[in-house]
């Protein structure tokens, strides 16, 4: 147990009312996630990446909150734990980025990139 001024994790031990997800409550979010992926990729194949895939990814993150809410984790716990989580990506987030730019371009730049061989072709 924490001593001091240390916060105390949301849903940990020492919150009162707070219960363990099942199994079902677990899995269900990941589930629905398949199910709505493949349902738009189905309905609407190579244009699904123009926004059905990304109501599908709010729709299940909204599902994963109500079953926290559920659980008894407050909504400022749940608003917390959703920073919590985009703070962790952003660092590999912005390492991404830099990588992608830095090899974007040195493959326009390069004389022997692909874009340019084809180039000298035409």
């Amino acid at each position: 147990m924490p001593q001091g001024d240390h916060e105390q994790p949301a849903g940990g031990d020492g919150a009162p009312g707070v219960r363990e997800p099942t199994v079902l409550d677990s899995l269900l979010p990941i589930g629905l996630l398949i199910v709505l992926l493949s349902l738009s990729f189905y309905l609407f194949h190579n244009d699904a990446s123009y926004g059905p895939n990304q109501i599908a990814l709010i729709f299940c993150a909204l599902v994963a909150a109500g079953l926290a809410y559920k659980n008894g984790l407050p909504l400022e716990g749940i608003r917390r734990a959703m920073i919590d989580g985009v703070a962790t990506g952003i660092a590999a987030i912005g390492i991404l980025l830099a990588v992608g730019a830095l090899i974007g371009t040195w493959a326009l730049s390069a004389p022997s990139s692909p874009w340019s061989i084809t180039a000298c072709r035409s």
